[in-house]
């Protein structure tokens, strides 16, 4: 057990370190049991509650111990104004983080990591109605379908295959960072092949997917724009493996949420004023609202997305959520008639130049001349479609 402990403490020891928070030594009981129930959140969440917990505790330079002591003596107080000092002092960071200008998200998020360790002691702390911060939460806004197209205009010049499709699997997807990052190119491939009446690919569980931070279901739903996406850059990865994960960072080890949040970041300059609200989870928030905005019922939104939903109701079993995604997939489209029409002429003159080509090429490399006529021939088939939507847009 002590073993298993240790091992427990050093992994988040080294959490702290590797993600840049301020260490101080933390030692006793208290902190032992704490980060033996953070063990079974998710690394986000625990990275948080560590942030949030260590500024709380270095702004009152308390120790873990010492907040425990201090506690327990207050739950044993037979004077009543005692029962509340801890929450006070929360209260009170929790009004300088306001003041200062920050969110009322990141005020709760302190609010959220000290009540954690409390309740791993045993002892939780209480709080009132009107102990929640005054005001709407000013965290990340909705993504327009302008931000997504600055974004994918804009997606960088070495890794933008990979930008685009980690982009689109997002607005597609509704899943979380934390998700994406798990999945693998074997995930990607299993998806079953579906096809709107216009002949575009759309990409269905088969399998659920179990979320990270939730432990619930998600039904993984790709349209044609992301499924047009992820193929281009598993294309330019040549023949990944199935284990492979799907999207890489620049050293080909697995993508992490703090890379895709900085490819967010780097995003912001080509957005405009309300686009520096645009986050990563913008694009969850992207899904949800332009899907019950068509008419998809809030629950069914949730399947999708890997939130709990009501027990009762399962349209993933019976094909009707599956049908409607796809009924109602223009909600989700970033690319315009117009757009459409800017890609077609990309696509020929693709096309040309893929004709120059052949003509160019020996006539001894046969392989190499075949390869280009599949190229054209494709590029043919996606014009095809684009038309298609063209006219059904019209």
């Amino acid at each position: 057990m002590s073993t298993i402990l240790g091992a427990i403490l050093y992994s988040c020891v080294l959490l702290l370190l590797y993600t840049g928070i301020k260490v101080q030594v933390q030692e006793g009981k208290a902190w032992e049991i704490w980060m033996q129930e953070l063990g079974f959140k998710a690394e986000g969440t625990k990275n948080e509650y560590l942030r949030y917990f260590t500024d709380f505790a270095d702004r009152y330079e308390y120790t873990p111990s010492q907040l425990y002591e201090m506690r327990l003596k207050d739950v044993k107080s037979y004077d009543p104004r005692d029962k509340r000092r801890i929450e006070r002092l929360v209260l009170e960071q929790m009004n300088e983080i306001i003041e200062a200008g920050w969110s009322t998200q990141k005020a709760l998020g302190v609010r959220k990591a000290v009540s954690s360790f409390f309740e791993a002691q045993g002892m939780p702390l209480v709080w009132r109605r009107k102990d929640r911060p005054k005001g709407e939460s000013d965290g990340s806004r909705v993504a327009l379908p302008t931000h997504i197209l600055a974004m994918y205009d804009n997606a960088g010049r070495y890794l933008k295959k990979r930008n685009r499709a980690l982009l689109f699997t997002l607005k597609d997807s509704g899943l979380r960072i934390s998700d994406v990052c798990t999945l693998d190119v074997g995930d990607y491939l299993d998806l079953q092949d579906m096809k709107n009446d216009v002949g575009e690919t759309f990409k269905v569980f088969l399998e659920a997917t179990t979320t990270q931070k939730m432990k619930v279901n998600a039904y993984v739903h790709l349209g044609p724009e992301a499924v047009a996406e992820v193929d281009k850059y598993l294309e330019e990865r040549g023949t990944p493996s199935r284990d492979e994960p799907l999207f890489l960072n620049n050293d080909r080890s697995r993508l992490t949420e703090r890379a895709i949040k900085n490819v967010f970041d780097r995003w912001k300059k080509w957005l405009d004023k309300r686009g520096q609200k645009v986050s990563a989870h913008s694009m969850r928030k992207f899904h949800r609202t332009r899907l019950e905005g068509g008419g998809m019922p809030e629950g069914w939104v949730k399947r999708l997305q890997g939130k709990k939903a009501s027990v009762y109701s399962h349209p993933e079993q019976t094909g009707e959520l599956t049908r409607m995604y796809i009924d109602i997939y223009d909600r989700l489209r970033v690319f315009t008639a117009q757009v459409s029409a800017e890609k077609v002429e990309d696509q020929q003159k693709e096309i040309e130049r893929l004709q120059a080509k052949v003509k160019e090429l020996d006539a001894g490399k046969d392989s190499e001349v075949q390869k280009l006529r599949r190229e054209m021939e494709d590029l043919r088939k996606e014009m095809n479609i684009m038309f298609e939507v063209m006219r059904k847009s019209e």
